[in-house]
Parts: C-alpha cells; sequence; structure tokens
C-alpha cells in the first residue's frame, strides 16, 4: 500500500469500526436495562405471592390449590403471557411448559438470589415464613427499546458510513474536504444523538413498568385481608424502591417525575381511602455517562478522518 493511500483507508476503517462500536454499545445498554427490569419483577412477585397466597396445614409451606390460582392471577394482572411460576419443579401458568430443573432449584435453594436462565430472570419464592426455598418465578426479558429506533438507528449508522467514504475520498481536493468532512461530523452527531435517545428511552420505560406492575401488584396485595393491609404489611413486595403513605392529588396510576426527573413514583391505592406513592430511582436519570459514551465513541470517525487529510498533507 502506497504511503498516500493508507492514511484514507485507516480513516475510513476507523469509521466502520466507530459506527459498529456505538451500535454495539447502545445494544448492549438497553440489554442491561432490560434484563434489570426482569431481575426487579421477578423479585417483586415472587414477594407478593408470599403474601396473597394462603398457607397449607402446616403453615410454612404454600396451600398449592391458592398458589396455583394466586399465580395465574398474576400473569393476568400484570399482562405477561410468558410469566411461569413453580412450585417446587411443577409450573402453575400454563400446565404444558417445561418443568423447572432440579439442578436450578438445587442453586436457588443454595444461593436465594435471582438468576438467568437463558433469556429468563428466575427468582426463588421463599416459604411463608422466608426460610425455605420452595419454588421459583421466571420472567422473560421484554424488548423495551422504541421501535423505529430498531431500525432508524442503523440507518443513520450507515449513513454516516457513507459519508465517511466521501469524506476520505474528498481528503486532498481544498474546496471539498472541508464541507465533506462537515457533513460527516453532522451525521455522526445525529447517530450518537439517536443512540443515546434510544437508550435514555429504554431506561425510561424499564422504569415505568416496573412501577405500574409493583403498584398493582401492591394495590391487589391489600384486599388479601378482611381490613385491609396497610404500607407496612405490604413493603416487602418492594424491591428497589420504596412505598410511602401520602395524600396525593393525582390519584391515577400514571408513572411521573419528581425531584427534576431524578425520582420516579406512581401513586398507589391502599383501601379504605388510603393511598401510598410508590418511588424509585428513575433510570433515565443515570444515563448521563451513556451520552458521553455515544457522542464520543461518533466523534471518534470524524476525528480519524481530519487526522488522515493532515497526514496526507
Amino acid at each position: 500500500m502506497s504511503p498516500r493511500r493508507w492514511p484514507r483507508v485507516a480513516a475510513f476503517g476507523g469509521g466502520v469500526v466507530t459506527a459498529g462500536l456505538t451500535f454495539a454499545a447502545v445494544r448492549i445498554g438497553t440489554a442491561c436495562y432490560e434484563r434489570a427490569v426482569a431481575e426487579r419483577s421477578a423479585a417483586t412477585i415472587a414477594a407478593y405471592l408470599s403474601i396473597a397466597a394462603p398457607p397449607d396445614r402446616s403453615g410454612s409451606d404454600y396451600n398449592l390449590a391458592q398458589l396455583l390460582i394466586q399465580a395465574r392471577a398474576v400473569a393476568t394482572l400484570i399482562g405477561s403471557s410468558s410469566l411461569e411460576v413453580y412450585h417446587r419443579t411443577a409450573p402453575l401458568v400454563h400446565a404444558v411448559a417445561p418443568p423447572l430443573s432440579p439442578a436450578e432449584l438445587e442453586r436457588l435453594r443454595r444461593e436465594q438470589t435471582t438468576g438467568w436462565d437463558g433469556g429468563t430472570a428466575l427468582a426463588p419464592l421463599l416459604d411463608r415464613e422466608g426460610w425455605e426455598v420452595v419454588g421459583a418465578v421466571r420472567v422473560p426479558v421484554r424488548p423495551l427499546a422504541v421501535a423505529w429506533l430498531e431500525w432508524g438507528l442503523p440507518a443513520l449508522l450507515l449513513i454516516g458510513v457513507g459519508l465517511a467514504a466521501f469524506s476520505v475520498r474528498a481528503i486532498g481536493h481544498a474546496g471539498l474536504e472541508r464541507r465533506a468532512l462537515v457533513a460527516y461530523t453532522v451525521a455522526a452527531l445525529v447517530g450518537g444523538g439517536a443512540a443515546y435517545v434510544d437508550l435514555r428511552t429504554t431506561a425510561r420505560r424499564a422504569t415505568d413498568v416496573w412501577l405500574k406492575e409493583t403498584g398493582a401488584l401492591v394495590q391487589e396485595a391489600t384486599t388479601h385481608s378482611p381490613g385491609g393491609l396497610d404500607v407496612g404489611d405490604v413493603a416487602t413486595i418492594v424491591r428497589g424502591g420504596a412505598l410511602v403513605p401520602t395524600d396525593v392529588l393525582l390519584r391515577d396510576a400514571i408513572p411521573r417525575r419528581q425531584k427534576r426527573g431524578a425520582v420516579a413514583a406512581v401513586a398507589v391505592r391502599m383501601g379504605g381511602g388510603r393511598w401510598a406513592e410508590l418511588r424509585t430511582q428513575a433510570g433515565e436519570a443515570a444515563t448521563g455517562i451513556w451520552f458521553l459514551c455515544a457522542i464520543g465513541l461518533a466523534l471518534l470517525g470524524p476525528a480519524g478522518v481530519a487526522i488522515a487529510a493532515r497526514v496526507a498533507r
């Protein structure tokens, strides 16, 4: 390769690599948020069942018939057809579903932490006394990314790669070189911005999904007592958040942001005219590092072309 060509080849290769890294970073980030909400949902459902399902005669394990009813009711309540609840290794929601493997049940008993089995989060279902693992809750990962960005982001990145090739070819042409580099830089910034919007929207959706599902479970849990349950009785359902008694003015199930977007909250009816507010950290409030990552990766391509142009001169 001639000394004049290698800077151009390296610059174009760098543009392709940075576009690929930007796309990979977005996919990794969205996958992290989707997996996190699956883990939280599995643990939340397991905690809810420990309140909703009555005990058997021994008082420690669950009444199997009532546990089956409550497991299917949860799947209907949160609108998840892929949710599965196991008692020991037997599936309860879908009778024809594969059973839980004995090795996985043994792992849950040993570690008592939420783990992963393929693309699903698997949380231990503890007995009524909270000591022994008697089953599990399986929640699959759900796609939360914006539909148009699923295909729009790759298209924007491909446009950036095309402009990278054009700007590399324009090196050495005084009038065209600058305009081509400016166009490539703008396209790279648009692609990086779209990548960040994709990530931030996924983080926001993950927070809202957890708030809505947990709020519905908390509200349902308060009905499992003749006199109704108080905030302290159902607070164990909330994992990674807080349930606070409050007199709210906006009594609906629409998540809202507080403290300049740092906290997400939703109103929950506790029965008897009582209300509580379910709060958690807003996922999108912690995406600043992803913004720097997306924009920084996007600008590496134009920077490489600028360096190649300087070397060529």
